[in-house]
């Protein structure tokens, strides 16, 4: 992963360095863009799946290739909220010895994550016409790799809260690095001598969110749907 990381990096340069030549085909501008985590993990454990409002905000660039498509790159920080209840855990207590039957929603870790990535992405946008005024899509890869982390794990044993964890124990770690496939669209319309452009976003991570914990939580991969608003 981190590999790839480098190759994005590296490939910005060179389009950077190409383009160099005739510096109306750069354009710098900013962006942002608030995120839902809609992530789903997929496990019959993990029912409890909350969504969190996230964020993105980068210092992007933009390389014309034609009057109808550019590639676009930048710096991106993101900050990530994760809020989550992992019902596989079990205990002797979960069981009705009389019965024989499980509670399987009496202990669980209960996730309040956040976590905070900077990124590089390598996108190609496709204008649906040269005008200044017209709708765009765009796709393409996107790797982050993660700053720091915050929040708290909690250890629900049998009804009881039995322990608090930092996020960055061992077990519960989150893997540093991310790398997202992009997809999006929008409008793009002329703002005096700048541009504007807006639309939705989703993104969709290659990479599991922890190296390992239960079977619910191995399935997950991070997942966004956010509006991106840039300025360039």
């Amino acid at each position: 992963m981190k590999s790839l990381l480098t190759l994005s990096f590296c490939f910005s340069i060179l389009i950077f360095a190409q383009a160099q030549d005739n510096t109306k085909k750069i354009h710098f501008g900013i962006s942002i863009m608030p995120q839902l985590n809609i992530t789903s993990f997929g496990g019959s454990e993990l029912i409890d799946n909350k969504t969190a409002l996230g964020i993105d905000v980068g210092g992007d660039m933009y390389v014309d290739l034609s009057p109808q498509i550019q590639f676009k790159t930048g710096i991106h920080v993101q900050r990530v909220r994760l809020n989550q209840r992992d019902y596989s855990p079990m205990f002797p207590d979960d069981f009705n010895h009389v019965t024989g039957e499980v509670d399987i929603y009496k202990s669980y870790y209960e996730f309040r994550s956040s976590y905070g990535f900077i990124g590089v992405p390598i996108e190609i946008k496709m204008k649906t016409s040269p005008e200044a005024n017209h709708f765009y899509l765009l796709g393409g890869i996107h790797g982050r790799y993660k700053i720091n982390s915050s929040g708290e794990v909690k250890l629900i044993e049998s009804g009881v809260n039995t322990i608090m964890l930092d996020p960055d124990n061992y077990i519960f770690e989150a893997r540093n690095t991310q790398v997202y496939f992009v997809i999006g669209g929008g409008y793009e319309l002329k703002a005096g001598s700048k541009k504007l452009s807006f639309g939705p976003v989703l993104e969709y991570s290659t990479s599991k969110i922890f190296d390992s914990l239960s079977d619910s939580l191995q399935n997950g991969h991070f997942t966004f749907l956010g509006i991106s608003l840039c300025y360039y």
